[in-house]
């Protein structure tokens, strides 16, 4: 007889440290770092197509952080905190995505990107990972809504979460897509990774050989930054979206371990932890920008001023 390796207890406690305290913590740090990087970016103007990225980056951020506050009662964190958090974690994937592939063309077709990858293409291109998401989410939202029942332990009439009669079908053909998608962003972002990775490195000894035999540069110094900051910034999501990956991908072989099933709180509890992951990627990108990019340290400081003249 299959049982639950955690009770509620346990997730209570998982509950409380992950999400309420460490969560809560990170989110509020990471909700003020996200809107100075929207307010550099708007300043620098949105112009090219890495700052329009970073800017949606930015955005998808602000909205996988905002959901890790604790602000929701527990009866409904699952609709209005989980699937937030987790449609928002699903667009910032899928944006690092588009990130790294623009950086490789970037390295691989040097002369050719700028035809390839316009602003216009890649605001088009960030709409629709934004509304193609949620899109995939509103099933989830249709078929459950909010009710008010009895609850004789507490002696009271409680605002919860109920479920449409072939609900469980739908959300287990939602989660299986999800799942893919994730498992598909995370490949694709890691496998970019490895080719930026190597094109560093090939650049880098071509820049030896080229200051021994006089020769220019094949990727300018600014071109190494903006790859070197783009493949850190997918090297830390892909550790930081790593648990959330393996849980998804164990309730594939395990069709019991689901958020509904005989695991619920492991599923629960394992899921606070890979939200705290993801609420770290989504706080740290503002510490990248600053230290590898001049051109956000300058504006950054710029918009600081403004705000502290403003306050005056």
């Amino acid at each position: 007889v299959l049982s639950d390796l955690l009770t509620v207890e346990h997730a209570g406690i998982f509950l409380l440290v992950n999400v309420v305290m460490v969560c809560g913590v990170t989110s509020c740090i990471g909700i003020i770092a996200n809107a100075i990087n929207l307010a550099v970016f708007v300043e620098q103007g949105l112009h090219n197509t890495t700052t329009i990225c970073l800017f949606g980056l930015a955005i998808s951020d602000i909205c996988l952080i905002s959901s890790g506050v604790p602000w929701v009662a527990l009866d409904l964190v699952y609709l209005t905190g989980a699937w937030p958090h987790h449609i928002s974690g699903r667009i910032t994937s899928y944006i690092t995505v588009f990130i790294t592939a623009e950086r490789c063309l970037c390295v691989i077709l040097p002369l050719e990107v700028k035809q390839i990858m316009t602003p216009m293409k890649t605001t088009v291109a960030l709409c629709l990972i934004y509304i193609i998401n949620i899109l995939v989410m509103c099933p989830e939202y249709v078929t459950s809504y909010l009710y008010w029942k009895y609850f004789p332990e507490y002696n009271a009439t409680l605002l919860t979460l109920n479920y449409l009669k072939g609900s469980e079908k739908i959300a287990g053909l939602i989660y299986c897509i999800n799942s893919i998608s994730g498992l598909v962003s995370f490949v694709s972002v890691t496998v970019m990774t490895l080719v930026l990775v190597v094109k560093l490195k090939e650049a880098s000894v071509w820049r030896i050989k080229a200051k021994s035999a006089n020769i220019s540069d094949a990727m300018s110094s600014r071109d190494q930054k903006a790859v070197k900051m783009v493949t850190l910034i997918a090297t830390v999501m892909i550790i930081c979206f790593t648990p959330g990956v393996v849980v998804g991908m164990v309730t594939f072989i395990e069709p019991e371990f689901d958020i509904r099933k005989t695991y619920a709180n492991t599923v629960a509890s394992l899921w606070t932890i890979a939200c705290v992951f993801q609420s770290v990627n989504s706080s740290v990108n503002i510490f990248f920008y600053y230290e590898m990019s001049s051109k956000y340290r300058q504006t950054f400081h710029v918009v600081l001023s403004t705000w502290r003249q403003k306050s005056i």
